[in-house]
């Protein structure tokens, strides 16, 4: 029975493994030989009758564990990637196979699979992608979020690609860079760059390529005796990062397997990216977004067959979303032009537009009326300048309700508010405010026409929402709502009087007192910003309004100071939060035509174990050098600085020695940088 088994099993691994190194079969026959010995052992001193003897099936398990033993090891040393498809054999052979480097064989057909998988995904060919992948693993949800990663990072789309900006006409290609790859029986771990390329055309002809981004992925590759297939694609990256786990709607639609993703073509989940922006902006915004698109493939540097696919996709979409259009809503669409270009008109004419024939008077539309006056009004008394013309482009979003009587739908508009200037007596420059909001219209169908019944903004942070919660504050108080309305009215024109006032003021100061009041302003923001970088936040904005000179290059240092010592771990943060404080003449020291040398009180609120305010009294002298002041003196009476002192004294002796303040300052920097060095190391 034992010699018939040996034989068995050795024709099974024989079927499948190659011929054992002599090593192991010499060790594979010694240990079958004393298996027998054990055996005939064994059968001498057998137990009696009605006693069960476990010799003969523990000595089939054991000899079957050599033999499998046996089997793994000529499978790690002859075909590594027979393992993969031996069940009981693979786990033991990825157990004792070592780590070692791939071989160039190996290294060219992985990079040759890689480039075909990567190629195939930016195309959106999935049928071409998927034979590169092990059965079943293109659809798990990493895989199928970096298929979604390769996709938007090659075409530009927005928010999920901000380093990816390749122009419309422009292409983007992806290089990998230098391929370190370790292999472990039948699984190979791919780490490489993803190289991001924009291909733009030269002047005089030809093409040149740059770098727009760099991600660092790494692919699981899993062999067998049909080949290599790709297991995982991970790519390294915060964008990434996005898609994953914030990347809606791109990927709310993807239907979920017990495997993973069922593989929705990409540009499927692109469609319902650009409808979810169709519903807020308008449908012809999302036709807009397919033509830009499809431009921007056509223009790829590309075979026509790599395009054809996802050039079908966008076109069919396209066909779709131009047949959403429906004429019959134009009407609608020319009703809520009209209303909206006579708000605007008002910025151009300082004069409230006559809304009667297209808007009723009613609680749902005073607010709105409200607004149109201010705005009408502002201009008026010159508080903002008059606009030369009005550009409206609306179109209907979404049908909110439909009946008889009514329609209530949801409005996308685009406004262009050209501005004439003449600065200085130059040339004139024209300057063009735009933007894109929302509005919901109820439209009544009377029989005299369309009526807008009600008006919904949807700006919430401008001056709508300011009105609305003011008329709420009122109407809560017990007035109506004609009451609520007229007096929040009454309030923005008693605010334009102020602010005009305020105006001729201004006007009337001659350029010494605005001289002061920018000499006092600046002490304020000065250490607004030094205490700001003492959270660790180094700000460029000190360097700005101050200039590097004897009196001001010791206090430079010490902001720069203060922020590298909180990076370097020497010391916490002082502060969770600085606000902006106040600022108080005490004395103009010294004024001429050219200068002013203040003592300013400065008071910065600060947050951190409750809120407290940093006083300090500081003596600047600042250059009148309009349009922009300049800090050329600072000294800091009260010693609040926090290595002001140090780097004083330390600058004295370099001066001592002959040294420039230019170099004693830089000096006593890097004496005082080194040793908070010291102190992050340990030292």
């Amino acid at each position: 029975m034992m010699d018939n088994m040996e034989k068995l099993m050795k024709e099974q691994t024989e079927a499948f493994v190659p011929s054992l190194p002599e090593s192991y079969s010499k060790m594979f026959e010694a240990t079958v030989s004393n298996l027998k010995r054990r055996a005939a052992d064994s059968e001498k001193n057998k137990p009696a009758r009605g006693e069960r003897s476990f010799a003969k099936p523990l000595l089939a398990a054991a000899a079957a564990l050599v033999l499998l033993f046996a089997a793994a090891i000529g499978i790690l040393f002859a075909r590594p990637a027979l393992a993969a498809e031996i069940p009981g054999v693979s786990g033991l052979v990825y157990s004792v196979a070592p780590t070692k480097e791939a071989s160039e064989a190996d290294a060219e057909r992985i990079k040759e699979l890689i480039e075909e998988a990567f190629h195939s995904l930016i195309f959106a060919d999935y049928d071409r992608a998927e034979r590169c992948f092990r059965d079943g693993y293109m659809t798990q949800r990493e895989n199928y979020l970096a298929a979604l990663y390769l996709y938007s990072a090659f075409n530009d789309y927005g928010d999920f690609t901000s380093d990816v900006r390749a122009e419309v006409g422009e292409a983007a290609q992806l290089e990998l860079g230098e391929l370190r790859m370790e292999q472990k029986a039948f699984s190979y771990t791919v780490r490489f760059t993803l190289d991001i390329m924009s291909v733009y055309a030269q002047w005089g002809g030809g093409e040149d390529t740059e770098m727009i981004g760099s991600k660092e992925c790494v692919v699981s590759i899993w062999e067998n005796t049909e080949g290599m297939f790709i297991e995982r694609i991970e790519i390294l990256a915060e964008d990434h990062q996005y898609i994953i786990e914030d990347g809606q709607p791109l990927i709310e639609n993807i239907p979920s397997t017990n495997e993973g993703f069922a593989l929705v073509p990409i540009d499927e989940a692109i469609r319902d990216y650009i409808l979810f922006y169709s519903r807020h902006y308008g449908l012809n915004y999302g036709i807009d977004m397919l033509n830009g698109i499809i431009a921007e493939l056509e223009a790829i540097p590309a075979a026509p067959e790599d395009k054809a696919v996802r050039l079908n996709i966008l076109q069919t979409e396209l066909e779709k979303a131009e047949g959403k259009v429906v004429q019959k809503y134009l009407p609608y669409e020319q009703i809520a032009s009209e209303l909206i270009h006579r708000f605007y008109l008002g910025e151009k004419n300082g004069e409230m537009s006559e809304f009667s024939d297209i808007l009723e008077h009613n609680e749902d539309t005073d607010l709105f009326l409200v607004e149109a006056y201010h705005n009408a009004e502002s201009t008026a008394l010159g508080l903002r300048t008059r606009c030369d013309s009005v550009k409206v482009i609306v179109q209907l979003n979404e049908l909110l309700e439909e009946t008889d009587e009514f329609i209530k739908a949801k409005f996308g508009y685009h406004y262009e508010l050209p501005y004439r200037f003449v600065p200085d007596e130059a040339d004139e420059e024209i300057i063009v405010m735009s933007g894109s909001r929302t509005v919901t219209l109820t439209i009544e169908k009377g029989k005299n026409g369309l009526l807008i019944v009600a008006v919904e903004p949807e700006y919430e942070k401008e001056l709508y929402s300011m009105i609305r919660a003011a008329a709420e504050k009122y109407k809560q108080q017990g007035y109506s709502w004609q009451e609520a309305g007229q007096m929040v009215a009454d309030e923005l024109h008693q605010k334009n009087l102020r602010y005009l006032e305020w105006l001729e003021n201004e006007a009337k100061k001659t350029p010494e007192e605005r001289a002061r009041e920018t000499a006092i302003g600046l002490a304020g923001e000065l250490m607004y910003q030094y205490w700001h970088s003492s959270r660790g936040i180094p700000d460029s904005a000190v360097n700005h309004f101050t200039e590097r000179t004897e009196q001001t290059d010791l206090f430079l240092w010490d902001t720069l100071l203060a922020a590298e010592s909180v990076l370097l771990g020497v010391r916490e943060p002082l502060f969770e939060k600085v606000e902006c404080g106040t600022e108080e003449l005490v004395e103009i020291l010294e004024e001429t035509d050219e200068i002013i040398k203040a003592l300013i009180h400065t008071s910065v609120e600060v947050k951190g174990d409750g809120i407290k305010h940093i006083e300090q009294d500081i003596i600047l002298t600042v250059r009148k050098d309009e349009p922009e002041f300049k800090i050329i003196g600072f000294e800091n009476p009260s010693e609040d600085c926090l290595f002001l002192k140090e780097l004083e004294q330390i600058a004295e002796r370099y001066k001592a020695q002959g040294c420039s303040w230019q170099d004693a300052g830089r000096m006593a920097y890097e004496e005082v940088h080194e040793r908070l060095e010291n102190l992050a190391n340990g030292g």
